[in-house]
């Protein structure tokens, strides 16, 4: 995906193929983010996020 600084975008995850179905709790999601120049030329990021099931 490519994101400018300023832009927001919203990622649907789909648990159940990979965990089943999340149990009551608090969870956090990390996932890398790649800032591409050029090929062998990029910074790698963790963009983390908290979320609460009820």
């Amino acid at each position: 995906y490519d994101l400018a600084s300023s832009d927001v975008k919203k990622w649907t995850v789909d648990w159940d193929w990979l965990y089943g179905s999340l149990d009551t709790g608090e969870y956090r999601i990390v996932k890398d983010i790649l800032d591409f120049r050029s090929a062998g030329d990029y910074d790698k990021h963790h963009l983390t996020a908290e979320f609460t099931i009820d």
